[in-house]
């Protein structure tokens, strides 16, 4: 049973609120129990026991005053004047009315002692219910009610939220006591900037400040003035910690009305843009509409596949030395019902970021390998790559998918090849060689794309069976640098000696084809030879490139 839905214990808070009205309820009890023992028969029948009601309500609302005084006046009520028998005309012995008063008593300070304990107990697990475990400051709930509170009584107040972003980043490398010890430092730095009374400990790594009247200019300044303090590293135990932290800022009433929205506002200010420079943010409502956006989509991801609302199109990839098209490469559109073309960098984030990935990547796959036996039957020989995310390759069951498409569809392996980003690879570099090595025995090309923007680009050339390397389209744009000129040269030398083919994508211009041909640039990609096209197209641009 759920105390609080209790009406008994209600009705027992109640009382201990208003003790003029317990006591009259006491004495109505005392003398309706009197009553009863004397119309039933008198005190020899076991009616005297309904005297522990008014009692035990003295012991909860009095404690063992009030309980003492209510047993005493209990057992006289019940003793001299109250026949043993009423119909008999017998009365109580003195020691039989006496003993019971005894009872009355001990029973009342016993439960009395026992009311107290629990609500001591009680008050102990409230307290601890509002404190932070580790700091002892005040935590989230207690924050929630302070809210509360300064809200009812119409106070306009700034919410400031401060975070250690690097504190996970910190603990790989150090004692829990260091963590600890830069807990409360920072929480020391905060005291001397704000009251102690309004800060609040709501997480680990998370501090929360209220100030009241305080205006969002104010406010911000406030947060500048207090995050100045770790622009140098900080000692901990004379070892210097160099912490970053982020802040964020939301106003009562200009954010919200009511602490739960204050504080959901509060947390994604601390994603939102920085302000000056600072690591300061502040809440922006067309945030809260872009979150909003988000999520319409992510529902509508659902259903996109049941729908059909998903198509496939194809970039045609020029090899520079046989002038001829080498493969393709397939990107994935997406027409909604209600918001039209959604951009793919959107809508994939958005899907790896809810696990959807899995079932969009098994679709893309199906419908190339489809695509594939329908060029064939009309004597179209080609390659398609497509893009796999690093959700995709935490997912075994990819690797089974593709091995079941191609045995079941009789689909040449290397009809197919895979492209990942550097990112994809640093995300499951314990998997992802594994994983490649199943894909390159299955007779799979595999591509690694972005080149050069990720971490330990030669060791992953190096350690994976990568077959082609993509140059990112940042070092295309910028090739007619003079300063990139010789950057990009040698990226091709060492992937060439290391038996791996270049494709260089974005390429626009004839400038940058006649610079990468003398480079010594195997393929390129891009909207100067085509954009990307309909599959019904593929095999009209084919055949028209070869009579180029």
């Amino acid at each position: 049973m759920r105390p609080l839905s209790n009406p008994l214990l209600k009705l027992l808070l109640k009382l201990r609120r208003k003790p003029f009205f317990s006591v009259c309820c006491i004495v109505m009890l005392i003398l309706m129990t009197d009553i009863v023992v004397y119309k039933t028969g008198g005190t020899e029948f076991a009616f005297t026991h309904i005297m522990y009601i008014p009692i035990i309500v003295s012991a909860f609302v009095f404690g063992m005053r009030g309980s003492l005084l209510t047993s005493i006046i209990a057992g006289i009520t019940l003793g001299p004047a109250m026949p043993m028998n009423t119909a008999g005309g017998i009365m109580q012995e003195p020691r039989s009315w006496l003993l019971r008063t005894v009872f009355f008593i001990v029973m009342g300070l016993v439960i009395a002692y026992l009311f107290q304990r629990i609500k001591t107990e009680h008050q102990k697990l409230i307290k601890k219910s509002y404190e932070h475990y580790l700091t002892g400051y005040p935590n989230l709930n207690k924050l929630r009610l302070d809210c509360d509170e300064i809200i009812s009584k119409g106070i306009p107040f700034s919410l400031l939220v401060f975070k250690i972003t690097n504190l996970d980043y910190i603990n790989k490398y150090v004692d829990y006591i260091v963590e600890e010890k830069i807990v409360f430092n920072v929480l020391e730095i905060l005291t001397n900037h704000f009251d102690k009374i309004n800060i609040y400990c709501i997480a680990k790594s998370q501090f929360a400040v209220i100030i009241r009247e305080c205006s969002i200019d104010n406010a911000c300044c406030k947060s500048k003035e207090f995050l100045h303090n770790f622009r140098e590293p900080v000692l901990i135990d004379g070892l210097p910690v160099d912490l970053t932290l982020r802040g964020g800022i939301v106003n009562h009433p200009l954010h919200g009305t009511e602490s739960d929205d204050l504080l959901k506002k509060l947390w994604r200010s601390l994603d939102q843009e920085r302000i000056d420079e600072e690591d300061i943010s502040i809440y922006e409502n067309r945030t809260a509409q872009k979150n909003k956006e988000n999520y319409e989509v992510m529902i509508s991801l659902y259903d996109a596949i049941k729908n059909n609302e998903f198509s496939i199109v194809y970039q045609p990839k020029i090899n520079l030395k046989r002038n001829e098209v080498i493969g393709l490469e397939a990107l994935l559109r997406w027409n909604n019902g209600t918001r039209g073309y959604i951009n793919p960098e959107e809508f994939i984030q958005l899907a790896e970021y809810t696990g959807y990935i899995n079932e969009i990547t098994k679709w893309v796959v199906e419908n190339v390998i489809d695509q594939l036996l329908a060029w064939k039957s009309e004597d179209l020989i080609t390659k398609v790559a497509i893009n796999i995310s690093s959700k995709d390759l935490k997912d075994d069951s990819i690797i089974d998918y593709i091995k079941e498409q191609l045995e079941c569809k009789k689909i040449e392996p290397s009809a197919l090849e895979f492209e990942l980003t550097e990112r994809t690879i640093v995300d499951n570099e314990n998997k992802v060689g594994h994983l490649l090595g199943d894909l390159s025995n299955l007779g799979l090309k595999i591509s690694l794309d972005d080149f050069g923007t990720g971490h330990n680009s030669l060791i992953h050339l190096v350690k994976l069976p990568i077959d082609y390397v993509k140059l990112d389209k940042f070092f295309i744009h910028n090739i007619e640098d003079i300063n990139n000129k010789p950057l990009i040269e040698g990226v091709i030398k060492t992937v060439h000696t290391l038996g791996m083919e270049v494709i260089a994508e974005g390429v626009e211009n004839e400038d940058q084809v006649k610079i990468l041909k003398a480079m010594g640039c195997d393929n390129i990609q891009g909207y100067y030879f085509s954009k990307p096209l309909q599959p019904d197209a593929i095999k009209e641009f084919i055949s028209a490139f070869k009579n180029i």
